[in-house]
Formats: C-alpha cells, sequence, structure tokens
C-alpha cells in the first residue's frame, strides 16, 4: 500500500510542480500563498461539508496551529533558498532525518531500524536526496537584495536553515501522531489549510512591517492558476498523510524526500528539457534512490 501511495503522491506533487515552475516567478510570493492556501482550505471545507464531516475538537484545533506553523516553515525555505539554492536543497533532507529521529523517539518505531534491509533503504534513500540535491544552481530571487552584508547574509541563512529544519521536522512529526491517533484524511486536510491560510496571513503582516514591496503584479494571466495549484497541493498533503496513515514516519519520511530532490530534476528533463543541468551525483543519486526503495520493499514485506 505504502508504494502505492507514493506512486499517487510523485503524480500529484510533479503536476503541481510544473504548474508551480510556471507561476513562481510571475506572481507576488506572499500574496500568492496566501491565496494558494485559501482556496485549499475552502476545498476542504466545502468536502467536509458535503460529507458531512464538520467538527469542532480540541485535537483539529491543534491541526490548526500546527498548519499555521508550517507556512512560517515555508516562509523561512525562501528566505533560505533566496541567499543559496544549492546550499538551502542540500540541508532540505536534514527534516527528513529529524522526524524519523522523533518518530523513533515518541511513536516507539525504533523497533524499525532492527530490520537491516529497512535501515540500509532509509540510508540510501537519505544519501540519494543529498546526492540529487547537489549542484543545483542558484537563482536570484527577484525579492533579493544585494545590498545585504556578506556576513549578515550568512547569517541570515543559517537562521533560515534551522528554523525550516526543525519547522519541517516537526510538523512531519506531528502529522505522523495525528495519523496514529486515527484523525481523518479530511478533517486533517481541511484544519490544516485553514491553519495555513491563517499563517500566510502573518506573514504578509511581517512583510508590511518590513515595508517590501513586491513590484510584480497580482492580476494578471496568471492568477487563475492559483486555485488550480491549490487543488495539487492539496492533494500533495492527502498523499503524504494517507503515507504516514499507512506505513512508519521511518519509511515515509526518507521516501517522500528522495521524491522531492527527483521530481525537479526528472520534470526539468522530461518536460523541460533542461539537460545542461544533469550531473554524475544525479545519476548515482538516482540509482541509489531505486536501491533504497528496493530494499525497503524487501525490508518492509
Amino acid at each position: 500500500m505504502v508504494f502505492f501511495v507514493f506512486t499517487a503522491y510523485l503524480a500529484v506533487a510533479g503536476s503541481g510542480q510544473i504548474l508551480m515552475k510556471s507561476v513562481a516567478d510571475e506572481l507576488p510570493r506572499a500574496k500568492a500563498l496566501a491565496v494558494q492556501f485559501l482556496c485549499a482550505a475552502i476545498l476542504g471545507w466545502a468536502i467536509a461539508l458535503f460529507m458531512r464531516d464538520i467538527r469542532l475538537e480540541r485535537e483539529l484545533l491543534i491541526i490548526v496551529g500546527v498548519g499555521f506553523i508550517n507556512a512560517f516553515g515555508a516562509f523561512a525555505q525562501w528566505e533560505a533558498i533566496g541567499i543559496s539554492l544549492s546550499k538551502t536543497a542540500i540541508l532540505y533532507p536534514l527534516s527528513g532525518v529529524l522526524t524519523a529521529a522523533l518518530a523513533a523517539l515518541f511513536l516507539k518505531e525504533a523497533e524499525l531500524y532492527a530490520n537491516s534491509w529497512l535501515v540500509g533503504g532509509v540510508l540510501l534513500l537519505f544519501v540519494a536526496a543529498f546526492l540529487l540535491n547537489l549542484g543545483k544552481k542558484n537563482k536570484k530571487s527577484k525579492e533579493a537584495s544585494d545590498e545585504i552584508p556578506a556576513k549578515k547574509r550568512v547569517i541570515k541563512w543559517a537562521i533560515a536553515i534551522a528554523a525550516m529544519v526543525a519547522i519541517f521536522g516537526i510538523v512531519q512529526f506531528m502529522m505522523k501522531a495525528f495519523a496514529v491517533d486515527g484523525i481523518g484524511k479530511v478533517a486533517f486536510i481541511s484544519h490544516w489549510y485553514s491553519g495555513a491560510f491563517l499563517g500566510s496571513l502573518g506573514i504578509l503582516a511581517i512583510a508590511a512591517l518590513r515595508k517590501q514591496k513586491d513590484q510584480r503584479k497580482f492580476f494578471g494571466e496568471h492568477t487563475w492558476k492559483l486555485p488550480l495549484l491549490a487543488t495539487f497541493i492539496f492533494l500533495n498533503l492527502g498523499a503524504t498523510y494517507w503515507a504516514f496513515q499507512v506505513a512508519p514516519a521511518g519509511v515515509v519520511a526518507p521516501l517522500f524526500n528522495f521524491a522531492q530532490a527527483v521530481l525537479p530534476i526528472g520534470i526539468g528533463l522530461l518536460i523541460f528539457h533542461e539537460r545542461k543541468g544533469l550531473k554524475i551525483s544525479h545519476t548515482l543519486g538516482f540509482l541509489l534512490g531505486l536501491m533504497g526503495i528496493l530494499a525497503i520493499a524487501i525490508g518492509f514485506y
């Protein structure tokens, strides 16, 4: 079942990344993120209403809080990428390591590592994710400022990386904890994106306090794509949560880290014909990733 969910995740995440690539540089980021999360929340509540699954419980309000915090993890990720895409990409898999470690400590997943096939597969997938992220070219954000001194840029990047890894790692661990508690997919997603939307409003407030002005126009030929993108991230989160429902976090985290690393390269090659950026480390990472998936399949079943 976990590999079926993983395949579904690849299809949804791949389609979403293609769409995201077409709008990422065209719309003001903070406003686009807020609208994207709002559309995802509306979709979630519409489905919940249709299924008559509208509930207000304390545990569901905690999900709203976690979704709120996750929005700031995304903000920290943008800040880090704006300074150095290559360094940020290399360190991104650390969030998955943190998730697996927390699950081993608090969700009794330590026994998972008694299986040598699973241990080997997990390690191979994490190494593959690092290799696939090596050599990614820096892409200056339109919001980035070259006026920031080098020392301050390094400090700002380090703080952003620490926040990104900590928030994403803890948030994914909480997602697994909610899955263990038996919270349904629709209830989880609708409350998660409600919190993410509220968090994005906080990000807009921070941008306003910093007096940061994005010169890109919000209303234009790419605006209509935001509800469609929201549908893809909605399905993406659904597939991720589903995976946590059917498999240990120690398996899901490295699998999805590998997927997040290999998807941009695969999409660039197959859809946008970006063959010049392909490196030996990418090929090695892809092969190690396949070996890791095979090892997990042997150990898991």
